[in-house]
């Protein structure tokens, strides 16, 4: 008889959190708007009041994904909220992953330079962890990034090097 393991009342929060930011997704994807920011911001609400410090990482990086395209002062203020609470856990992890959302933004803010020098300190933060698979993702927007400054020499070497670790992606 297989024995079940009940949740805690915090891992139900999260999982019930996680599952809502997941349907806001779902309410963005359809062109649902209201619901979406609806479903978002209970989300931030939750987290932040149970002071749930991994969790409000999480839910100021989904803010940012869903006003990166609309929104940059908003999509801005998430991930930096999401990076300062990973800079208090020490968490390396989610502070290469907040550092490479900051490139990404100052991508589309065309403030290429500075997107090349978080995607850098992301890198190694990726490298340190041996993350191959976020290595490769960061090393693709390093080439994103120099093939729009035309800097075709550093756009292919830094794309031969994301192949390099391909084999190791799993």
């Amino acid at each position: 008889m297989e024995v079940l393991q009940q949740n805690t009342a915090q891992e139900l929060v999260e999982i019930t959190v996680l599952a809502n930011l997941q349907l806001a997704v779902v309410f963005m994807d359809k062109n649902e708007w209201p619901k979406s920011i609806t479903l978002l911001e209970k989300c931030v609400i939750t987290a932040n009041g149970l002071n749930l410090l991994t969790l409000q990482i999480e839910t100021n990086v989904y803010g940012n994904h869903f006003y990166l395209e609309n929104d940059t002062q908003k999509a801005k203020a998430f991930i930096y909220k999401a990076l300062q609470i990973a800079q208090q856990l020490h968490d390396k992890y989610w502070q290469a992953y907040c550092l490479m959302h900051l490139g990404t933004l100052n991508t589309i803010l065309n403030n290429n330079d500075v997107a090349l020098t978080l995607f850098s300190e992301a890198f190694t933060l990726f490298k340190s962890l041996e993350l191959n698979i976020s290595m490769a993702d960061n090393l693709m927007c390093h080439f994103n990034i120099y093939y729009r400054k035309k800097d075709f020499e550093k756009a292919i070497a830094n794309l031969e090097q994301a192949i390099t670790l391909t084999p190791y992606c799993g």
